[in-house]
């Protein structure tokens, strides 16, 4: 599996690599996990706005993903 970070989720995770236990089974279970790793990741990954995408499209944190997805937490973006 493959887990990306963007915007300042990417600076929140410092380039750190995670290996998810395998009892885990949907994209909420993972970013939980995630989010228990470290209290500013944690927080950042519960910020309003921030989208999750499994094998490039936008998905629901219900969604079950598998070993070989690639996952990807997007903070919001800014701008005009």
């Amino acid at each position: 599996m493959n887990i990306l970070f963007f915007g300042r989720l990417k600076d929140i995770a410092r380039g750190r690599t995670f290996a998810p236990p395998v009892h885990l089974r949907t994209l909420g279970e993972l970013r939980d996990w995630l989010a228990a790793s470290d209290d500013l990741l944690g927080d950042a990954l519960r910020a309003k706005g921030v989208k999750i995408a499994l094998n490039q499209e936008i998905a629901d944190p219900s969604r079950a993903y598998s070993p070989s997805d690639e996952i990807a937490f997007m903070s919001p973006l800014s701008g005009g």
